[in-house]
């Protein structure tokens, strides 16, 4: 699957996370990929929150993301934690 979608997308999966500044970098290249792809609606789960959570995983364990659009000119994707102490 993530073939598929470094072929659609051009996203490098390879690409090794070590820090919370090398996952904002990653994100800041594909920020207007994941933003058309929300703003449409079609495959968000594939095209947008399985490559996030995919080099969150990097970082850790835990991570959950929500995505939408309230309006034509924004998208939203909320981080959130586990929550378990």
């Amino acid at each position: 699957m993530f073939k598929k979608l470094k072929a659609y997308f051009g996203i490098h999966f390879s690409q090794k996370i070590n820090s919370e500044e090398d996952f904002w970098n990653w994100f800041s290249r594909y920020e207007s990929t994941f933003f058309n792809s929300i703003q449409s609606g079609d495959g968000v789960g594939e095209r947008v929150i399985n490559p996030i959570l995919s080099k969150l995983e990097d970082l850790g364990e835990g991570y959950y993301l929500l995505a939408g659009a309230p309006d034509k000119d924004k998208c939203e994707i909320i981080f959130t934690a586990d929550g378990d102490l």
